[in-house]
């Protein structure tokens, strides 16, 4: 399974590696901190069957990147992550084809668990 983490903190993005590592394997994992490294990827190699996305990309890039993944590859899972959960944040990215959203500072550990539902299913 390849795995795509775009955050834009190094240390988020070597966290969720280090526990998605742990709980699931064999996994491919990329790792993008911009919207253009996260588009380089997507256009080049990864290809990736679970995007893990932070809402927090500067210049409210996420939502655009969702929805390039979602035209690039239907089947891409997408899980959000967002430091603040509002009822419009998430209609937003749900509806622009988010699979899973959640909360970044309570729900941070359930992230693994999914990529492993996804890849048992």
């Amino acid at each position: 399974m390849k795995i795509l983490i775009v955050d834009n903190s190094q240390i988020i993005n070597e966290r969720l590696k280090a526990m998605i590592s742990e709980a699931y394997s064999p996994a491919i994992i990329y790792q993008a901190t911009s919207y253009d490294e996260a588009i380089k990827l997507l256009l080049t190699e990864s290809k990736p069957d679970v995007v893990v996305l932070d809402v927090g990309l500067p210049a409210n890039m996420a939502a655009d990147l969702l929805t390039v993944i979602k035209a690039l590859k239907n089947k891409t899972v997408v899980i959000v992550l967002s430091m603040s959960i509002d009822r419009l944040t998430w209609q937003k990215y749900t509806t622009a084809g988010a699979d899973f959203f959640l909360d970044k500072y309570h729900e941070f550990g359930k992230v693994a668990g999914i990529i492993n539902m996804i890849a048992n299913d």
